[in-house]
Parts: structure tokens; C-alpha cells; sequence
């Protein structure tokens, strides 16, 4: 389909129907499924299975140390997650909406 005169606008139709258009789709997560994400993810599971096994033998000074230990690496994950997110939609703000294309042998702005 494609040749040294670029597309034609017929096959521009069928191109979008057997492909769609050039686009990345994001799907969204609210905050607080990127929070539960976190909780129960494998290494914080086998540390809150920890957790449990010190509350059930009362070894309460453990309990402490890993709850607070725990805490604070799901925190720093999650603010961490959520400065790459919030960078990530700033460059992205910054992406050309348009493009230069060769259609019917013209160069043309979409």
C-alpha cells in the first residue's frame, strides 16, 4: 500500500479501520487502587505475613519495627510512583500534537 508518494486518501479509511489511529491509549488507576497495588504486591505480602506471625506470638517489639518499617516502604514507594507519574504528564504535555505527513505525493500538517 505504502510507495514513495506516500498514502493515498483511499487507503487512509482502510488503514484506520484495520489498525486505528496512531495513538498509545492510557487507562487511568485512581490512587487508591495504586495504594492497594502496593499492599498487596508479593514482598509486602511475605512482610505482612510477618506481621501477623509476631502479632500472634506476641512479640510486640517486632510488630512495631516491621508495621513501622512496612508503613514508611509502601509510603516512599507510593510518593515515589505518583513524582514519576506526575513528571511522565508534564513531558507528555510537551509532545507535538501534530505531524508531518506525505499524502499523494504533498507534504501535509494533521
Amino acid at each position: 500500500m505504502t510507495h514513495t508518494l506516500g498514502l493515498t486518501e483511499k487507503e487512509i479509511p482502510v488503514l484506520r479501520k484495520k489498525f486505528g489511529f496512531n495513538e498509545l491509549r492510557e487507562k487511568e488507576i485512581s490512587p487508591f487502587l495504586q495504594l492497594l497495588k502496593k499492599v498487596v504486591s508479593p514482598i509486602p505480602l511475605m512482610i505482612e505475613a510477618a506481621l501477623v506471625l509476631s502479632a500472634i506470638s506476641g512479640r510486640w517489639e517486632d510488630f512495631a519495627i516491621i508495621f513501622v518499617l512496612l508503613t514508611i516502604n509502601i509510603g516512599v514507594d507510593y510518593l515515589q510512583e505518583q513524582k514519576a507519574r506526575s513528571a511522565l504528564k508534564a513531558l507528555k504535555k510537551t509532545l507535538a500534537r501534530t505531524a508531518l505527513v506525505l499524502r499523494d505525493g504533498s507534504f501535509q500538517t494533521i
